[in-house]
């Protein structure tokens, strides 16, 4: 037998040898399973609100300061685009007084009526001079008669069309003695607003601090005259900051607990304050400190307030100076309703704050410059508007018969100034004597 011949092995290496790893089988659903989709993107924030001046600019470059836009709201060549509602139109409409905003809406959102289109007439052509053609026999029809002449193209000059009218933009609200209880504006007409006018209504400082809590609003003038108002909440003038007018007159209830932080609590408002009136408020006291940071005020108006003594001492300190807004006033009314005229001290004291009125053009209505010669003792004593050329004709005053007069020239001198209390009053009392009333005695 020959020799026995051996198997060739083969060295063992890494790839022949067994592997432990156990293959797991994949899930049964995970050929139904799809990938994750990604998150939808947020939705968009709304677009802030634009404010209605913003593409104006001042005439020395750059964005308008409050001194310039108190300079177009007080000039001559501004024009407001103004939506008016009182109680005649509302009774002319058939509208109710909870609809009196809603009517306000519908005002605002109306199209703009649409141009008539302008017919330009096509011009004339010019004769031309062309020797005349032997006249071509006229044509006949097959029985012998005469054809119809040719129809001429027809020479009307068409219509063309106007351009689409621009979007009207209303940017004042007056309601005006409609005796409101709430204001319920939408966010989006108030944003657009400049001015704001709600004389003759019943609303509270809670109502007022709603309506300009619920929007940023761009309000330049704001007149809330004879209204309900009690109190001045710290942040009522927080979503006004570019606020230029403010007139709270005849809200006999804000002289009850006049607060010392009315203003001071807005700091914008020291800036951009230009006018203020606190006509026949009711108030005694507190009123220098509250108004000590409206530091730019042009125009003030405390008259028919029972202003005391330590009062005007703190407009005219003897050692301290006084506050910032004095020297800049161009406007002061100040006839008072007590008798602190009377006051040994008051035509000292009074002297010295006229002295440092140094920009004062007009007081209680009047002319002044500081090379008048006045006196004082006289001055509170005397009825100053009665002097007013402009109030002479008041056959018309309508304030006696409750409505408001809008106009000086039509509403009697001595009723001008509490136009709207005598409006309210002779709405309100069944004996008004309309007759005293006009005479001065009611």
């Amino acid at each position: 037998m020959g020799p026995k011949k051996k198997k060739a092995t083969t060295p063992k290496t890494g790839k022949h040898r067994k592997s432990n790893k156990v293959a797991i089988a994949p899930p049964p659903d995970a050929e139904k399973q799809t990938p994750t989709s990604a998150p939808a993107p947020a939705p968009a924030p709304p677009p802030k609100p634009k404010c209605p001046w913003s593409h104006l600019r001042s005439p020395y470059g750059g964005k308008m300061s409050p001194a310039d836009e108190w300079t177009k709201l007080t000039g001559s060549d501004y024009s407001a685009s103004v939506v008016e509602i009182n109680k005649e139109i509302l009774k002319e409409e058939g509208v109710g007084v909870d609809q009196v905003i809603q009517y306000a809406v519908n005002i605002y959102e109306a199209p703009p009526p649409e141009p008539e289109p302008v017919i330009t007439p096509e011009p004339e052509p010019e004769p031309v001079l062309t020797p005349e053609p032997e006249p071509a026999p006229e044509p006949t029809l097959l029985d012998g008669s005469d054809a119809a002449p040719p129809v001429q193209g027809d020479t009307t000059p068409t219509p063309t069309p106007a351009p689409s009218p621009a979007p009207k933009i209303i940017d004042t609200l007056q309601i005006i003695n409609c005796e409101l209880k709430t204001l319920p504006i939408p966010p989006n007409i108030l944003q657009k607003l400049i001015s704001l006018h709600v004389p003759g209504s019943c609303l509270s400082s809670n109502t007022i601090t709603t309506l300009l809590s619920s929007s940023p609003s761009f309000l330049r003038c704001l007149s809330l005259v004879g209204n309900a108002l009690t109190s001045i909440p710290l942040q009522l003038f927080s979503h006004t900051p570019k606020l230029l007018e403010l007139d709270l007159s005849y809200n006999k209830g804000l002289g009850v607990c006049f607060p010392t932080d009315a203003f001071s609590s807005t700091p914008s408002l020291s800036m951009t304050l230009r006018s203020l009136n606190l006509e026949a408020c009711n108030i005694s006291a507190g009123l220098v400190d509250s108004l000590a940071s409206l530091n730019n005020l042009r125009i003030l108006n405390i008259s028919a307030n029972e202003i005391s003594m330590e009062e005007l001492t703190k407009l005219a300190p003897e050692v301290s100076p006084p506050p910032q807004f004095v020297g800049k006033l161009e406007k002061f009314n100040f006839h008072p309703m007590n008798s602190v005229a009377n006051d040994k001290a008051y035509p000292t004291t009074f002297s010295k704050l006229l002295k440092k009125m140094i920009c004062l053009k007009s007081l209680d209505e009047n002319p002044f410059s500081q090379s008048m010669k006045i006196d004082v003792e006289q001055l509170a004593k005397l009825d100053m508007t009665a002097d007013d050329e402009n109030t002479k004709d008041s056959s018309t005053c309508s304030c006696v018969y409750g409505n408001p007069c809008t106009s000086k020239y039509n509403c009697k001198p001595h009723i001008w100034f509490r136009r709207y209390e005598v409006a309210k009053q002779a709405k309100e009392d069944p004996d008004f004597d309309v007759a005293k009333a006009l005479a001065g005695g009611g």
